[in-house]
């Protein structure tokens, strides 16, 4: 697809699609219906914790969570640049991990590096379980700390970075910068 030509409603749709994929389907339905195999259907995509008393109560709450970190994300890739449209699409996308992009050289075409961390941010946030955002939001970072799966991705991340990092100066020469 060349971004470059195609209307710009359509990559909106794209990236909002990606969002609503971010989020799960099956929670977006969770929100608009009720039924008895409801928390059938959320259980088999991969959630099988309730954050809230109700499953209802559950979806409406990760949904506002992504509509927060949306909004965040937006606002904070608007002042790192990007025009509006750009960052919404880009927060969208970002949040889900998805990758699309409304620049043909992604956000590479920017060379921003305050909106390469927004956007490591935003992945680093969408790859995180919901419960964990929601320590989060509640400001419980003390309890976020202590979650196994946090501390390994951190590992990972540090162990990854300096991977590549040295790699990157050792092999290809690249300057420290």
């Amino acid at each position: 697809m060349d971004v470059a030509a195609v209307p710009k409603i359509f990559l909106f749709h794209r990236s909002f699609m990606q969002f609503c994929g971010g989020l799960g389907f099956v929670m977006m339905m969770v929100i608009v219906t009720s039924g008895t195999h409801d928390i059938r259907l959320f259980e088999s995509e991969g959630h099988p914790d309730q954050l809230m008393p109700g499953l209802k109560r559950t979806a409406r709450t990760v949904l506002a969570l992504f509509a927060g970190f949306l909004a965040v994300g937006t606002l904070a890739l608007t002042v790192c640049g990007m025009s509006w449209f750009d960052a919404v699409n880009h927060a969208m996308c970002a949040l889900s991990t998805g990758g699309f992009s409304t620049r043909a050289g992604s956000i590479g075409e920017y060379q921003s590096l305050s909106i390469d961390l927004v956007t490591i941010v935003l992945m680093l946030i969408g790859t995180t379980n919901f419960a964990v955002l929601l320590l989060l939001a509640k400001g419980r970072i003390r309890q976020i700390l202590k979650v196994t799966e946090v501390r390994f991705m951190a590992g990972l991340l540090l162990v990854a970075i300096g991977l590549l990092a040295w790699i990157l100066y050792s092999q290809l020469h690249l300057p420290w910068q």
